[in-house]
């Protein structure tokens, strides 16, 4: 991005920072308070199929292709305030060439993985009126238990933003890439600022989605690697789908679509 939204004294910088800097202060600050979410009752032992194969493929590609362009897009926001002073101007510029590269280079896989991802988990997503109770409550994560259907309200909250935010990410990129066919000097100056923004807004919600999808909750992960998840943390985090699941396959859990 050019100096004027990415400068040192840029606003975007100077905003985006304490927006990223923040997040990750709360995220500590809940961990030491709270600590892991645990299973009630710990792990009984009995596994429920909850992500079929195709799905946490589509999850892991979306996750390393988020990963490599949020990287590289940090530098290409951040570099210029704090990275110059830490390795010249001269070091500086290879790094933001090939981040540059790099961005360019995954950011079409990026569209395409939006795709997939929104299609592959827009079931359970819509809103209900347990996610209500579950957002007044705080979600149990401060105590108590709180029903959920296959997504609770935050995680459902994270799935429109990230579809809301890629698609902003991906219209402007592919303005951004394509400066004489669809852009005039007004709209790539507002594409850039989009763009940006739109990056930032997915990035701090990722590093949530990414605390609480791993070391945040006890048990979350097994979901995204095996495929199956501990009855017990079925019951802790997402009841009322395992009721569901119950009832509809005549006693045996499978959640998968």
């Amino acid at each position: 991005l050019p100096n004027r939204t990415s400068g040192p004294a840029g606003p975007l910088v100077r905003f985006g920072s304490i927006g990223i800097a923040t997040v990750l202060a709360a995220i500590m600050v809940f961990f030491v308070a709270r600590g892991r979410l645990r299973i009630d009752g710990g792990r009984s032992g009995r596994m429920v199929a909850r992500f079929s194969l195709a799905q946490r493929v589509v999850h892991w590609v979306m996750a390393v292709v988020f990963l490599l362009l949020g990287f590289t897009g940090l530098l290409l926001l951040f570099g210029r305030a704090f990275l110059i002073p830490i390795v010249g101007k001269t070091a500086f510029s290879i790094i933001a060439t090939a981040s540059m590269q790099a961005h360019n280079l995954f950011g079409p896989i990026f569209i395409v993985s939006l795709v997939a991802l929104f299609i592959t988990f827009l079931r359970g997503n819509s809103p209900s009126f347990s996610d209500l109770k579950w957002v007044v409550r705080g979600g149990g994560m401060f105590g108590g238990h709180v029903s959920s259907g296959r997504y609770n309200a935050g995680e459902k909250a994270w799935f429109w933003t990230a579809t809301i935010a890629g698609i902003a990410l991906s219209v402007s990129g592919l303005v951004l890439s394509f400066p004489d066919v669809l852009g005039t000097h007004d709209l790539l100056h507002r594409a850039e600022l989009l763009h940006a923004i739109a990056a930032l807004v997915f990035v701090g919600f990722g590093i949530g989605h990414i605390y609480l999808g791993t070391i945040g909750t006890e048990g979350a992960i097994d979901g995204m690697i095996s495929g199956d998840v501990d009855e017990n943390w079925a019951r802790t985090h997402h009841d009322l789908w395992l009721d569901d699941m119950k009832a509809t396959k005549g006693g045996a859990a499978d959640g998968r679509d």
